[in-house]
């Protein structure tokens, strides 16, 4: 993947979800959420709309939908498991586990720490961080792009209407798709 490609998440709340997007963003790629309550056609819908390059799910159950439609994907690459329960005969050459992304990026982290900060430092604030995609009550859902600069202002303006300081804890109860939560709870 490279800069500008979107990667996107189709799962419950949960920290992969967060390790995926936000290392994406620190990559200078951009972090897109689906719904983990989408049906195939509309996984295929945002899939397929935004260029996904990589998609991430929780387990056997996202993944059937996104095997389901992913040859009418056609910039989809990868998709990444992160909870092998029930996919003991797992050998799709597209789908790579979770644990076994991690311990890559653990592998290399031991000898390009460096080249990932300088792609931390080189992200420019008007790319796009997030990719938000609406409800779609009036039409097919609209994919809203969110500026590296449209959320270091959010989260500047934060204690404006959020009550909260260093140390405190939130409960994370919006699904992490949805950009009240990520703004409100993910990244303040």
């Amino acid at each position: 993947c490279r800069p500008g490609d979107v990667i996107s998440v189709l799962a419950e709340n949960r920290p992969e979800w967060l390790y995926a997007d936000i290392a994406a963003q620190c990559a200078g790629m951009i972090g897109n959420g689906l719904y983990p309550t989408s049906s195939p056609e509309q996984v295929e819908y945002v899939l397929a709309h935004s260029a996904t390059r990589v998609v991430v799910v929780e387990d056997g159950e996202q993944l059937e939908k996104v095997l389901a439609v992913r040859g009418r994907c056609p910039r989809l690459q990868r998709i990444v498991v992160m909870d092998l329960t029930g996919l003991r005969t797992l050998a799709d050459p597209m789908v790579t586990p979770f644990a076994a992304l991690l311990e890559k990026g653990l592998a290399l982290a031991r000898t390009q720490a460096a080249d990932f900060e300088r792609m931390i430092d080189d992200t420019r604030s008007d790319s796009v961080a997030l990719l938000v995609y609406t409800s779609g009550t009036t039409g097919p859902p609209k994919g809203a792009l969110v500026t590296h600069a449209n959320l270091m202002f959010q989260i500047a303006s934060a204690p404006q209407y959020l009550n909260i300081a260093q140390g405190d804890k939130t409960l994370s109860f919006l699904p992490l798709c949805h950009i009240a939560e990520r703004v409100g709870t993910a990244f303040n």
